[in-house]
């Protein structure tokens, strides 16, 4: 069974000054074959940072980077090395 999914796993948005500002679990995607496999608990993301990109809305203007996830932290958890996932 395949899990991929065509929706890049973040957006980056490139500012004009050295800041970045990282929003690794903002994302709520999750491909319809893996959500497939998950409760009705876990299709509902709950473990998502649902309003901080309302919050840092201000960053662009600022010039800072944006790093913000697409995907649910349930499919990949952007701020995790693949070797702690795979433990």
């Amino acid at each position: 069974m395949s899990f991929t999914s065509t929706e890049p796993a973040f957006r980056f948005r490139q500012g004009t000054r050295p800041l970045l500002i990282s929003m690794p679990h903002v994302g709520t995607h999750v491909p319809p074959a893996l959500a497939a496999r998950f409760t009705d608990e876990a299709r509902r993301v709950p473990d998502t940072d649902w309003h901080l990109e309302c919050l840092y809305d201000f960053a662009e203007d600022m010039g800072a980077s944006v790093l913000a996830a697409t995907h649910s932290r349930y499919v990949i958890d952007l701020n995790r090395p693949p070797e702690v996932l795979s433990q």
